[in-house]
């Protein structure tokens, strides 16, 4: 099969051109970058490895760069939200009974909860008229009082008393001084935490010496035109693909286990704690979520979704927004696209329009394209469809309710850097994202290995692979996507 000039053959081992030196596991351990090639050539079915390790979204570089390797298995990244922020009205002051508030000039006062506002600062109140800050405020205890005058050109205008009452919101729009005059304003963005740790992953099997000789080939092409030949045995190749799909599990439903305290709970048999990191749920849980039933799946209903996370995007760049979902989920989209299409225009044989709304849908609905630039690829995601792990069906399709899960990922850049990326341990040019390494016994990897020695760990006719990741993953922004979901019933 061949992906993305990535293609794999079956073969026998020949020790002429299959050495150690063109082996995976030897080209992991001198390459660690190749693990992004074997996630792409090996997870092209596990979409979320294959868009983080597969496509280069791997936090890794020196400091000066995008990324940077983590030395210890915790990590944390901070979220500015918006610049600025409404504040609302906690009381007001020689305003009361009047119907000319800030009439001719004159000043009003009212009191807000926090000391946001400055001289200078122009404020915007609930029906649309300005006032111009005309001191630095009075804080007493929680509270602080501001002194305000009208923005207008009629003198006769007023600010109806209604937006001046307790719980009212109040905007900064912008300022304005005098000639000569001095001072100014200046608001701070308060950042959100959040931290995420490392999960370290492995797996051991045994290949027997008959086995070994069964091999699989990778041939590659860089963008430059050079052609590599990675080998690794047939049995390595498909616990290869059982590794991926354990890691696609944990990229998905990997639980933080830290508490408050800094405490881990749980422990292996060495007596030190097992680390396990937050997946894409867990990160997600504080994040936009509704839920829906498959009567109420309909075009505006993945809109207006659609358009909440659009609003909490404004900075992103090179947008990019998928969503994954099962079966269940692709087949209520579907139907909700067919009802939306009604009375479109076929523009070509790819592409449905309505002009009037913006609106297209790609070839069996892939790409979605909506109001306000809003677009989004749909993009099927087989774990939610695996009764084996979901057993709970819907009851008018047999399908588990996680196949109906429809999550919303931003997978745009925000200050240059991928909003979200797998993160791995390692610093000084290690990399533990994918270690590989083998105990020889009566089998070995190779036939070039077994000409070297005739001194085995073991007796037995096989040789033991072992495969370790300490690897996280990270949505910068977690507020730019979200979910719809079927609650179980």
């Amino acid at each position: 099969m061949a992906i993305n000039r990535l293609e794999w053959r079956k073969t026998k081992f020949d020790s002429q051109t299959m050495v150690d030196s063109n082996s995976l596991a030897q080209a992991l351990m001198t390459k660690p970058e190749l693990a992004s090639v074997v996630s792409n050539a090996i997870g092209d079915k596990y979409y979320l490895q294959y868009l983080t390790q597969g496509s280069g979204r791997v936090a890794k570089g020196e400091v000066s760069n995008k990324f940077k390797y983590l030395g210890n298995s915790q990590y944390k990244w901070w979220l500015y939200g918006d610049l600025t922020h409404p504040v609302a009205i906690t009381g007001a002051s020689n305003i009361s009974g009047s119907t000319k508030i800030g009439y001719g000039g004159s000043l009003f006062d009212i009191t807000v909860g926090e000391p946001y506002y400055a001289e200078g600062d122009v404020i915007q109140f609930k029906s649309g008229a300005q006032a111009r800050v005309q001191s630095n405020g009075n804080t007493i205890g929680s509270s602080t009082v501001y002194t305000l005058a009208l923005v207008t050109s009629n003198p006769t205008d007023t600010i109806p008393q209604s937006d001046l009452a307790v719980g009212e919101m109040t905007v900064f729009l912008y300022s304005a001084f005098e000639e000569g005059s001095e001072g100014g304003s200046s608001k701070r963005a308060f950042p959100m935490g959040f931290e995420n740790q490392l999960t370290t992953s492995r797996q051991t099997y045994a290949i027997t010496g008959s086995a070994a000789t069964d091999t699989m080939v990778l041939s590659m092409k860089t963008d430059k035109g050079q052609s590599y030949n990675l080998w690794m045995n047939f049995e390595e190749f498909m616990q290869m693909k059982l590794w991926m799909q354990e890691s696609e599990y944990l990229r998905w439903y990997g639980k933080y286990n830290r508490a408050s305290t800094g405490e881990v709970l749980l422990f292996g048999k060495n007596g030190r704690p097992v680390l396990t990191g937050a997946g894409i749920f867990d990160q997600l849980s504080g994040s936009h979520q509704r839920t829906y039933t498959i009567e109420t799946a309909t075009e505006d209903l993945y809109r207006d979704f659609l358009i909440d996370l659009q609003l909490a995007s404004k900075e992103a760049e090179n947008k990019k927004v998928f969503v994954f979902t099962g079966m269940g989920g692709w087949n209520t989209f579907h139907k909700a696209m067919n009802e939306a299409r009604k009375g479109a225009q076929i523009v070509d044989t790819t592409f449905i329009s309505k002009t009037s709304l913006g609106l297209s849908f790609g070839e069996n609905f892939v790409t979605y394209k909506g109001l306000a630039g809003t677009e989004l690829t749909i993009v099927y995601n087989p774990l939610f469809d695996d009764k084996n792990k979901h057993p709970y069906l819907h009851p008018q399709t047999g399908l588990p309710y996680e196949s109906y899960k429809m999550v919303f990922l931003d997978f745009s850049d925000y200050d240059g850097e991928p909003n979200i990326q797998m993160v791995t341990k390692g610093k000084d040019g290690q990399d533990r994202s994918m270690v590989m390494w083998y105990t020889s016994g009566g089998a070995v990897p190779s036939v070039a290995d077994a000409q070297k020695s005739l001194i085995r760990s073991h007796g037995r006719d096989t040789f033991e692979c072992y495969k370790l990741s300490e690897t996280g993953i990270m949505i910068k922004n977690p507020l730019t996507c979200g979910m719809l979901y079927i609650p179980v019933a």
